[in-house]
């Protein structure tokens, strides 16, 4: 990997392109790496062990509980916006927010995360029930859950 990066700094000289060492990191994957330590231009390269990329938390265990417990903090705090802004709420006003403003931040890139564990199932859940006590029509919906 040293390799690699050596020809990568030999590239970025010859294109007169420099790399920004500060913002490159090196995420360890898998248990039986040895956790070596990387330089890229002298600089040795910052370890990390959760990184965001393209919006999803990436960790080294490629378990998803880091970006739903994140995804869940963000649409929670949209939860709480809504429910601050809005003095009444029907189930109109609550069909146009929340896919656009909650369910966004918690079906982001699911693909890529797909939750299966239950606490994470759970954790996604809690949120949507928070929600739905936004709404006074949907109390009968909430108690056949």
């Amino acid at each position: 990997m040293q390799e690699d990066l050596l020809k990568l700094q030999e590239w970025s000289r010859k294109w007169l392109l420099e790399f920004n060492e500060n913002k490159c990191k090196v995420m360890h994957i898998g248990r039986s790496n040895p956790g070596y330590e990387y330089q890229l231009n002298q600089a040795t390269l910052e370890v990390t062990n959760v990184e965001k990329d393209l919006g999803v938390y990436v960790t080294p265990d490629w378990k998803s509980a880091t970006h739903v417990a994140k995804a869940a903090a963000k649409a929670n705090s949209m939860v709480g916006w809504i429910s601050r802004t809005f003095n009444y709420m029907d189930c109109e006003m609550f069909k146009c927010l929340y896919p656009s403003l909650v369910r966004s931040h918690m079906e982001y890139c699911v693909q890529a995360w797909s939750p299966h564990y239950v606490k994470d199932i759970d954790l996604l859940e809690k949120v949507q029930r928070r929600a739905t006590k936004i709404v006074p029509e949907l109390h009968d919906k909430r108690q056949a859950l």
